[in-house]
């Protein structure tokens, strides 16, 4: 059996057994690659070495977001030909950016504040 008759069985079995919640990777927005070819029984560089099999795996994602499925967006999923859109890697960028000033805020009001109770006190007495 060649890798696209095992990545169309694994499409129908899921179909048929309506089980794909057990394939759906940890952002609900594409299927585990590792789950998916420990079920077809290829190697993870099939999936963006064989041509056929990256055009499947992208069609049956859209198929699963447009069906509910799959969470809209495109969280990780790369492709040789460029088929992530640009703005998921800008908007994760400027969200990271967005927690990283919080962050640097957080600690900046924190600090004067962690610097007095390094101090020592005279009104608490050491013996």
């Amino acid at each position: 059996m060649d890798k696209v008759d095992a990545f169309n069985r694994f499409v129908s079995e899921r179909k048929q057994c309506a089980d794909w919640g057990k394939f759906i990777a940890l952002g609900k927005k594409r299927l585990s690659r590792v789950k998916l070819c420990a079920s077809c029984k290829f190697s993870r560089s099939t999936l963006y070495q064989d041509k056929a099999i990256e055009r499947m795996l992208r069609e049956l994602e859209a198929d699963l977001k447009a069906s509910g499925i799959l969470l809209p967006g495109a969280e990780g999923a790369t492709f040789a030909d460029g088929g992530e859109t640009p703005t998921s890697l800008e908007d994760n960028l400027a969200a990271l950016e967005r927690r990283l000033d919080l962050v640097q805020t957080n600690i900046e009001n924190l600090s004067p504040k962690l610097a007095s109770y390094a101090k020592p006190r005279d009104d608490y007495p050491l013996d």
